[in-house]
């Protein structure tokens, strides 16, 4: 069991705490700066969330959202973080529970004053991170509860977006990745005139590759090629229209991010591609 001393009381709910070792966080729960006096000691039970301080620009941030938005806000934002990472069973960025509750806030004052916008990338984010849109709309069931109001699943993709970003450990630009992916399926489905069934256990496969492919090329990874250049050759002999595709695909990388694709890129690609073809 963790020791937490309070150095500093923020608010009824918000405290600033140490740890045996002197470091300093921010811990936040119900009353805790209310029932708690400065140096006297919290339990783990009466902590629903710490936040480690990186800097001063993130304490700040931290600070004034959590002086603003009100506790029951702030306390439905853990149970949708922990409901999020249970559903998707993994750990997910700490600072999700920071742009959620902020945006949920945002949200229901919107909400109130009538004044709803569409949700971000609606389209791109319900057909390339299914899994992600599922939880955003049990999320916005879950706001719909606990207001009583009637938020419709569009606010659902917004939220997703901030799920898809907390997933992302090393910071990749989400929207990037998306709309890459997205033009990636347009490519395919225009070069061999066909259409994807997104229903399919094939399609998904096919997504997911595109989705790590895209991540490698908008942060420009370099990775060895393990030189499959026998059944890369294999491949464009047999399957002449597939070639054609992936060579549009591989003009569109170049000119838009600079990326000379590696022959294990298109081999992959080919793999892929040929698969839904044959469903």
């Amino acid at each position: 069991m963790e020791c937490w001393k309070i150095v500093k009381i923020l608010n009824n709910n918000v405290v600033f705490v140490v740890d045996r070792q002197k470091q300093e966080y921010i811990a936040v729960g119900n009353g805790i700066g209310f029932r708690h006096k400065i140096h006297e000691y919290l339990s783990d039970g009466e902590i629903i969330k710490i936040f480690a301080q990186v800097n001063n620009q993130v304490k700040n941030k931290l600070v004034t959202i959590l002086e603003e938005i009100p506790f029951d806000r702030i306390e439905l934002t853990m149970q949708i973080v922990g409901h999020a990472e249970k559903s998707l069973n993994r750990k997910l960025n700490e600072n999700l529970a920071v742009s959620l509750a902020d945006h949920i806030h945002y949200l229901l004052e919107r909400y109130e004053e009538d004044m709803l916008f569409p949700g971000i990338a609606s389209e791109e984010i319900k057909r390339f991170y299914q899994e992600e849109y599922a939880i955003g709309c049990e999320i916005v069931d879950m706001i719909n509860k606990r207001y009583h109001i009637e938020l419709g699943y569009d606010e659902a993709s917004t939220i997703a977006f901030h799920i898809i970003n907390a997933s992302n450990q090393r910071g990749q630009k989400t929207l990037e990745i998306m709309y890459g992916v997205r033009d990636l399926v347009n490519i395919v489905t225009e070069s061999l005139q066909i259409q994807l069934d997104p229903e399919s256990f094939d399609y998904s496969r096919f997504i997911i590759h595109l989705k790590f492919f895209m991540r490698k090329v908008v942060l420009n990874s370099r990775e060895t090629d393990c030189g499959n250049n026998s059944m890369l050759q294999r491949f464009e002999l047999e399957f002449p229209f597939i070639d054609e595709t992936i060579k549009n695909v591989e003009r569109y990388i170049l000119s838009k991010y600079q990326y000379q694709m590696h022959d294990d890129d298109k081999l992959y690609l080919f793999i892929h591609i040929r698969r839904l073809l044959q469903k």
